[in-house]
């Protein structure tokens, strides 16, 4: 232990340690943080300055800060809040400027609202200068301002621009805050008014609206509106406002109002009848009306206007309604108002329309009651007397038309018009003394009218007072020159009153004249007996009194004393007068000297007018009948002879007349009767009577009786025969009978040239063209002295048809009566006028006796069946090889210059292969074709409208084929948008424009070459063409039978050639819906040509109305041929049948088949159908 404590006796002694090191480091880390702790930092530094009291104090801390940190931007606003305190402006703006907007652009409002302050204080600084630089640099400042966040802050600037005087910013600062509560619509509105910006504040106050939906609301934004001068958003806000004012009347009214002041009648007549239905009213009911007028709905306004009539009647409406009636042109309505504004007075103007009406709806009984309203308020113009009379009496009857008359005349008492329509009524009453003191009152005043005077000559006369009414009659000023009746009274007035100058002063005055006005009975009483030198005399005094009785006394005479030269001019003088143009007497005359003249027409017009008209000259009768059996005028004589033979059978001077004509009527039994009682009532009778006995026992059947008789005429009489007139032409024809033809013709020719005349030159050329030499005629006709000889009418036709004469087959068909039917027919067709034709064969056939005759009538009249069929067919076709399926109704019908068709058809077709998935639309066809007919030409005009695949098609076809000479016709066609079958897809969708030429040659009945030429331009229904092309047919044909059946062999060569289109079928490839695009090869080949032979073998023509030929129907045609496109043999076949089912009608079907066509396929193509002829 000792040893230890020695040695700490050589160590320093230790030091007393108050800390020790840990304990030091933590005090110094402690000290070191209370420090850091307690010393203030810049941001409470600069929070101490901020709450410095001076300024000045805190300006120069912070000026020492930026020196330190010169972009605090804590310390620059500081900074700048302290030198705007202390007025240093420039200062403050340049420490505001530098942190107006953030580093990322964004703006520091709080920065704003300071920079905002400065330069308000500069705003209101006492420097002028100043003031105005402050104001530009506010203006600048706030245009650069598009949106405040805060509300508050932007109240702050809208107020500082408003006491500025710039509203347009306080606008732009509030608008967005509208729902902070800092401002109103209401302050924007006037802020927005302020700017003069009034679609803005219209704008504010529709939203204020919709927000508080009121009228007062609504008229504001209405007079926002029209101070805009933007009446159309008023219009607009109208009609779309769908709101909970819509319903409300006062609305109503207010957009009414609106509406028409703004000249919007639809949409104020719109809610006019919107308020009608809530609130009508009749006060309502006319403003509406009035609404609608002036929108030109007059129907409208008519129904609200009868509705308000009928709320409470008056005349403001009735007149109202009338109008509108009268605008509509709806004159029975608006004479039923006219009718009931008679009760309230209405003015003259209106009682005027009234009539008006009444005349164009041939109301004469309401235009007497507006014609006597007119003349209760003696507003009548005397130019109206007539038409009120006329009407108020038919309306009311003379009695009350006659009292309404004496009113009016109370009225106008010196109305001489009133006095006489008076006196003209109390005539239709009878009351003849009355018509007296009407004259007496018409003679204060002036002379009577002859007029007049006639009434008043009446009225004397019925009162048995002739001297007065003499003597009235001669009181107009101007009596000789009133009419024939006029005179003719005075004339008989003065012969009864024994008053001989007035008499002689009249009679001249109606020979003066010159019309019937002479007292023919005294003046033939006078100068009779006649004489041939009183004929010119006669003649004279006819011309100058206009007398028939002279003329007729004059041909009398003239015919009496044979003066025959004078009759033609009596005659045709006597035609022009009117009573003695159909005299009976002067037609007979007159029909003597046609026939002596040879104008044969005439004189079977003359004596047909002679023996029927009113007054009928019985001795025409028995000539007449011998001429219409000259004249073989059939249908005159059938009715002339059913006419007389019983009034006249026992009159035997008839009997010869009536045989002839019953002969020629082929009523054979009855001619007989006449000819046995003429040969009984005869002693001898004649060659003639015999030799036309005979030829009535011939068609009776009785030859050998006929044979004999006519012997025993050649044997006997042949002396007595020859010197009957034209006997020698009847001894020929014996001779023909019992010699032969050959030596009757050599005898004929003999005395023809010995002895020309007309019969006899008639004669020869019947033989010629009964042998079929029509040549011989000709040159006989017109090569030798023959031709100044008149033929028969008959030969004239044959002749005219030889030469293909029209001019002459025109005026025989006219003016000759004596054509055989058949020959009439004939030329008729021949004319061109195949109506009259085909009229006239329905209405001879089956009438005619001569059985050869109906035949050859027959025999022309089939040929224009077809043309003059009226009939409906049905039909079905289908091509097999193309899925195509057509129903068809076709109607045929004739006019009377030719015939029309018309048809409908519905096809349906499957879709070709190459788009089989193109759906194909159903088409649909309206057909129709007018053909008119000439006489040897025909026109075709021909409409074809389709809607199916593609665009609708109407397509027009004009086709005129004519007869260019004897040998050779031709045509020529024109279509556009024409239907073709080239091909299946042709049929569906395409569509051609063709020009198409004909050209036949038929040198004989059994010869014929044709060809036709057609060019064409192909489309699809798609507007896509398709090329343009030609083809050709020439046909040679050679006619082995006409009929029973009629067979031809024919040879065929037919060429095509088609020029693609280069364009795309764009509309087609858009409707095709298939894998391949369409090209135009797809629609029609590019070229074809065959050659072909064949036969056709035909009897009628099945499915076509109008049968040729009797049931049943059929024909059969089949060609081989070669294809040279193909190089290939093709066959073709074609056949059809028809058979007649219930009379008038026929079912048939056909069938066409191809081996190969024009695109090289198969082609198959059924028909059946059923027509029925009316």
């Amino acid at each position: 232990m000792k040893k230890l404590g020695s040695e700490d006796n050589y160590k320093k002694p230790p030091r007393i340690r108050l800390v020790n090191r840990l304990s030091l480091v933590i005090l110094t880390l402690t000290s070191l943080w209370a420090l850091w702790l307690v010393a203030p930092t810049k941001a409470m530094l600069v929070q101490l300055i901020s709450r410095s009291t001076s300024p000045e104090v805190s300006l120069a801390f912070l000026n020492e800060l930026e020196v330190l940190e010169p972009t605090n931007r804590d310390i620059l606003f500081m900074q700048a809040q302290n030198q705007l305190e202390l007025g240093q402006f420039r200062e403050a703006s340049g420490s505001l400027l530098p942190i107006l907007f953030f580093k990322d652009g964004k703006r520091d409002w709080q920065s704003h609202d300071l920079y905002l302050d400065l330069l308000l204080q500069q705003a209101y600084d006492q420097d002028e200068y100043l003031k105005d630089r402050s104001r530009s640099a506010i203006d600048v400042f706030f245009s650069g301002i598009d949106y405040i966040p805060e509300a508050v802050a932007a109240r702050k600037f809208a107020d500082a621009a408003i006491s500025l005087g710039m509203p347009q910013y306080a606008l732009k600062f509030l608008s967005p805050h509208l729902k902070s509560g800092e401002t109103s619509y209401r302050e924007l509105i006037e802020l927005a008014l302020q700017t003069s910006d009034f679609p803005n504040a219209a704008k504010l106050q529709q939203e204020a609206f919709y927000e508080y939906e009121s009228l007062e609301s609504l008229n504001a934004l209405i007079k926002l509106n029209l101070q805009a001068n933007n009446t159309a958003a008023n219009l607009a806000f109208f009609r779309s406002y769908q709101g909970a004012l819509t319903a409300q009347p006062d609305y109503l009214a207010l957009v009414i109002n609106q509406a028409k002041a703004a000249g919007d009648l639809p949409l104020a007549l719109e809610k006019s009848q919107q308020l009608l239905a809530i609130q009508p009213s009749q006060a309502l009911l006319l403003d509406t009306a009035d609404i609608a007028i002036a929108n030109s709905d007059l129907t409208l306004a008519a129904k609200l206007l009868t509705q308000a009539n009928q709320q409470g009647e008056n005349a403001d409406t009735l007149t109202r309604l009338h109008s509108v009636y009268r605008w509509q042109s709806d004159i029975p309505s608006a004479l039923k108002t006219s009718i009931a504004l008679l009760k309230y007075q209405p003015n003259e103007h209106q009682v005027r329309a009234g009539i008006e009406e009444s005349k164009a709806l041939g109301d004469i009984y309401h235009e007497g009651i507006f014609f006597n309203a007119l003349a209760n308020r003696n507003a009548l113009k005397a130019s109206e007397y007539t038409a009120w009379l006329n009407a108020y009496e038919k309306a009311k009857g003379t009695p009350d038309t006659l009292n309404s008359l004496i009113s009016l005349s109370h009225k106008r008492p010196y109305d001489a018009a009133l006095i006489n329509h008076k006196a003209r009524l109390y005539s239709y009453k009878s009351d003849h003394q009355q018509v007296i003191k009407q004259r007496e009152q018409l003679q204060r005043l002036r002379k009577p009218t002859t007029e007049e005077a006639m009434r008043f000559a009446d009225a004397y006369l019925y009162l048995n007072d002739p001297e007065a009414a003499l003597k009235v009659l001669t009181e107009p000023k101007d009596w000789a020159l009133a009419d024939t009746q006029y005179l003719t009274m005075v004339a008989a007035l003065a012969w009864d009153t024994s008053n001989q100058a007035l008499a002689k002063q009249s009679q001249n005055y109606l020979l003066q004249r010159s019309v019937a006005n002479v007292d023919v009975y005294r003046y033939i009483q006078l100068h009779a007996p006649f004489d041939a030198e009183d004929i010119e005399k006669l003649t004279q005094l006819y011309r100058e009194s206009g007398n028939s009785e002279f003329l007729l006394l004059a041909i009398r005479v003239s015919h009496e004393a044979k003066q025959y030269q004078q009759m033609p001019a009596l005659l045709a003088l006597a035609s022009k007068d009117k009573y003695l143009a159909d005299s009976g007497e002067v037609h007979y005359y007159h029909a003597l000297l046609a026939v002596k003249n040879g104008d044969i027409e005439l004189a079977h017009q003359l004596y047909q007018q002679a023996i029927t008209s009113s007054q009928s000259y019985q001795p025409a009768v028995n000539s007449y009948l011998w001429w219409l059996i000259a004249s073989n005028d059939k249908q005159r004589l059938a009715h002339l002879y059913d006419s007389y033979r019983l009034p006249l059978a026992n009159e035997p001077d008839y009997w010869s007349a009536f045989a002839a004509a019953a002969q020629m009527l082929d009523r054979n039994d009855e001619a007989d009767v006449w000819y046995q009682r003429l040969i009984k009532h005869t002693d001898e009778p004649s060659a003639a009577l015999l030799l036309n006995y005979a030829s009535l026992l011939e068609l009776r059947e009785q030859h050998d009786r006929a044979y004999k008789l006519r012997k025993y005429v050649a044997k006997n009489m042949a002396t007595s025969l020859m010197t009957e007139v034209d006997g020698d032409i009847s001894h020929r024809a014996l001779i023909a009978l019992f010699a032969g033809e050959r030596t009757a013709l050599q005898l004929v020719e003999k005395n023809t040239l010995a002895k020309p005349t007309t019969n006899n030159v008639a004669e020869l050329f019947r033989y010629y063209l009964a042998q079929g030499r029509a040549d011989t005629v000709l040159y006989w006709h017109e090569k030798t002295a023959l031709s100044q000889y008149e033929l028969p009418d008959w030969q004239k036709l044959s002749l005219a048809i030889e030469k293909h004469d029209r001019p002459t087959m025109e005026k025989l068909l006219t003016e000759s009566l004596t054509l055989p039917v058949a020959d009439k027919n004939y030329a008729l067709q021949a004319v061109g006028r195949h109506q009259q034709a085909w009229q006239q064969g329905q209405q001879e056939i089956g009438t005619l006796g001569d059985k050869i005759a109906e035949k050859q009538l027959r025999k022309n009249h089939v040929n224009q069946h077809p043309n003059k069929v009226h009939s409906v067919r049905a039909k079905n076709t289908a091509i097999t090889q193309w899925d195509i399926n057509r129903t068809s109704l076709d109607y045929f019908a004739p006019y009377y210059h030719g015939y029309y068709r018309l048809g409908l058809d519905f096809q349906q077709a499957d879709a070709p292969e190459i788009i089989n998935q193109t759906p194909i639309d159903d088409e649909f066809r309206i057909r129709g074709s007018v053909h008119w007919q000439q006489n040897e030409s025909l026109w075709t005009l021909a409409t074809d409208i389709a809607d199916g695949v593609g665009d609708p098609r109407l397509g027009l076809q004009a086709a005129f084929q004519t007869q260019l000479d004897n040998y050779w016709s031709g045509g020529i066609k024109f279509g556009i948008n024409n239907h073709l079958e080239a091909s299946q897809l042709m049929t569906i969708a395409g569509q051609d424009n063709q020009l198409g030429f004909n050209l036949n040659y038929q040198p004989t009945a059994r010869e014929n070459l044709a060809m036709q030429v057609t060019l064409h331009d192909m489309s699809t229904r798609f507007g896509d063409d398709i090329g343009t092309g030609w083809d050709m047919t020439l046909r040679a044909s050679e006619q082995l039978f006409f009929n029973d059946p009629a067979w031809q062999l024919y040879s065929e060569y037919s060429y095509q050639k088609v020029n693609y289109s280069d364009g795309p079928l764009t509309g087609a490839n858009a409707w095709n819906k298939g894998p391949n695009q369409l090209g135009p090869q797809d629609f029609v080949s590019e070229r074809y040509q065959r050659f072909a032979i064949g036969q056709r073998l035909w009897h009628g023509n099945p499915g076509v109305p109008g049968a040729t030929v009797p049931s049943p129907h059929y024909w059969l045609d089949n060609s081989i041929g070669y294809n040279f496109e193909a190089k290939q043999i093709d066959m073709t076949i074609s056949a059809g049948l028809g058979w007649r089912i219930i009379g008038n009608d026929e079912l048939f079907m056909g069938v066409d088949w191809q081996s190969q066509d024009r695109n090289g396929d198969e082609s198959l193509k059924l028909t059946f159908g059923y027509y029925y002829n009316f």
